[in-house]
């Protein structure tokens, strides 16, 4: 297991854009205004799954459009605090020969290199919330919903449905389990075997390929065999099962 110092507050600003546009749509960027079915890496994301996902494409986006959108709109003034708390928290070495927009514009294209390291932190923080990452792909099924398979015989199993893996890389199957804590993400039983050395896991889509799904990892929890059957593959269902840390019931 890898770890990295976060900087969270870099993190925390980028996610709460992104939250805002997938829920609120309040800058009208929705997820499926941004990908195009045309696209090639588009369509072999959502077929192979891939470790830079679509939800850091998305992410990435709004790094660089935040910055770019901010220093348009104010000048620099607004963002280089950030800029520079952010070369510093990753021990980048940088010069500010003085405070013109020239100097300030060389330090935020050194920010910008930090781009797929914020980009990751940010999604470690958004793949926390199944919710989030849920709504996230049913945007994108909108796209997948309007693709025909004799566009996309590739691609398709039939009109706006992805063609299902039949091998998980097990890396993605790791990280969904981490994340998930090892439990069923419906009904919570345990499925790490040390509690029930009977239970079998079930990596399953949030969004189901039938209602236009895909195979990108941010699609995939882990269910009990009893839930995932009785999910069937028409349903989309998932919660935040999240341990509280202590309890202020009295004891």
């Amino acid at each position: 297991m890898s770890f990295s110092d976060f900087q969270f507050e870099s993190a925390f600003r980028l996610a709460s854009q992104v939250y805002l546009d997938v829920y609120e749509n309040i800058n009208e960027h929705y997820p499926s205004d941004l990908f195009d079915s045309s696209d090639s890496k588009f369509q072999q994301k959502i077929l192979i799954p891939h470790k830079q996902t679509l939800l850091h494409d998305y992410i990435a986006y709004w790094h660089e459009f935040y910055l770019d959108y901010a220093i348009d709109k104010t000048g620099y003034d607004y963002v280089i605090e950030e800029v520079i708390k952010g070369l510093d928290h990753y021990g980048i070495n940088y010069t500010l020969e003085d405070e013109s927009d020239e100097s300030y514009c060389n330090l935020v294209e050194e920010y910008k290199k930090l781009t797929p390291r914020i980009v990751n932190e940010t999604f470690t923080l958004l793949f926390n919330d199944k919710r989030l990452v849920r709504a996230f792909n049913e945007d994108i099924a909108r796209i997948i919903f309007d693709m025909k398979k004799t566009d996309y015989p590739d691609l398709l199993s039939k009109d706006g449905v992805v063609l299902r893996r039949q091998y998980l890389p097990q890396w993605l199957k790791d990280g969904v389990f981490f994340r998930d804590k090892g439990r069923c993400q419906l009904c919570g039983i345990d499925l790490t075997r040390l509690l029930n050395a009977g239970s079998k896991i079930h990596y399953d889509h949030i969004i189901p390929l039938e209602l236009g799904g895909n195979n990108d990892p941010t699609n995939f929890q882990i269910l009990c065999e009893s839930c995932n059957t009785s999910k069937g593959a028409r349903h989309s269902g998932t919660r935040n099962l999240i341990p509280i840390y202590w309890s202020f019931d009295e004891d």
